[in-house]
């Protein structure tokens, strides 16, 4: 495929309303690289959408977020991933006493690899919304309920995450926010990525959703989506990062050439290969893995790793092949249930052609 072929494509999928806008970047390691865009912040609006304007990360914020913190705090020695999650997080111990056994066979290798016996979410904005102190936050997030014995089951979970972030905050004495730019945004130079995101960057930031009458009028704009991370202040485990195209392609670089002096690779083979507790699980440690039909594409490598966040991004870097493909959209506006079947497939299929594009497949 050629480069003109792509972006006609990516301008087929802003006209079938998959996204109002969408910016797509892929390199190869020792080869071609390109960056293009495509559509406008909304559907109203003529400002076209810039290689550097940030999007809502969403759950990737789990990976680019939380997890390179756990790998910063592996590689020194102060995160052991088979400690149980209490060692880090005593009030873990004080939630549904007629499940203490499993909430002592709880280990960090659980939480990261989903499937320590949390449901997918809860909605603490809505049942605790009146809830304001962090300390009580995390021993709410910490009390919840499993739903099945760690190790035996994988679910996708946002709670797992949001104790992970108080699991980084436990070792460090730092929220998420306030330890990555000093580990490893102003290293590999990502400059733009950012929880909660200054005002004076909100029009640079792709609006997601129509609020609720209750949030007022307009979209979430440079105001994290997820509504447990707005709960939490915006820095949370799970949610809230905001970042460019330009510096994710920095971030895989870094992730594909060793850990770019924050870690070694040795330790990103720990975090990025199938974490196997659960038999045909995807699940690495933080990260995912590929499966057929895949969101990283057809020609993604197995040993590849990635991860995809609701507002409509997807991020997958490939060491065997030595590629790196970013699709960051604002699929979930103007309502969520914008987001139809349709935009899956054509999302794969646009890491699909980046890979054909880079001639690589």
């Amino acid at each position: 495929m050629e480069m003109q072929e792509l972006q006609a494509k990516l301008n087929e999928g802003i006209a079938a309303k998959m996204t109002p806008c969408a910016v797509l970047s892929a390199w190869h390691l020792h080869g071609a690289s390109f960056r293009m865009t495509a559509g406008c912040h909304t559907y109203e609006s003529d400002r076209k959408v810039k290689e550097d304007d940030l999007f809502d990360l969403a759950s990737i914020t789990k990976c680019v977020g939380t997890t390179t913190l756990c790998m910063w705090l592996y590689d020194q020695g102060k995160l052991d991933l088979h400690a149980p999650l209490y060692e880090y997080l005593p009030e873990f111990l004080d939630g549904p006493q007629e499940q203490l056994a499993w909430r002592k066979a709880v280990t960090i290798r659980h939480v990261m690899a989903h499937c320590a016996g949390f449901p997918p979410f809860l909605k603490f904005y809505v049942t605790h919304a009146h809830v304001t102190d962090w300390i009580a936050r995390r021993k709410l997030v910490l009390s919840t309920a499993l739903t099945y014995e760690p190790g035996k089951d994988t679910v996708y979970s946002d709670i797992g995450f949001m104790i992970m972030g108080e699991v980084v905050r436990a070792i460090s004495g730092k929220r998420v926010d306030e330890l990555a730019p000093e580990v490893f945004f102003k290293k590999w130079g990502m400059k733009d990525t950012t929880y909660n995101p200054d005002k004076s960057l909100w029009p640079r930031c792709v609006p997601t959703e129509l609020k609720k009458d209750k949030d007022g009028d307009g979209y979430w704009q440079g105001v994290v989506h997820d509504e447990n991370a707005r709960w939490y202040e915006g820095a949370a485990g799970h949610a809230g990062l905001f970042s460019t195209a330009p510096d994710l392609d920095l971030y895989a670089m870094n992730m594909l050439t060793g850990g770019g002096g924050v870690f070694s690779q040795q330790t990103i083979d720990v975090f990025t290969t199938r974490a196997n507790i659960v038999e045909g699980s995807s699940r690495c440690l933080g990260w995912d893995s590929p499966e057929q039909p895949s969101s990283g594409g057809l020609h993604v490598s197995p040993c590849s790793f990635g991860h995809t966040g609701f507002t409509g991004t997807s991020f997958w870097m490939d060491p065997e092949k030595g590629v790196s493909v970013a699709l960051l959209t604002n699929a979930v506006h103007p309502k969520r249930e914008c987001k139809g079947n349709g935009y899956f497939p054509w999302r794969n299929r646009m890491h699909t052609y980046a890979y054909e594009v880079l001639g690589v497949n």
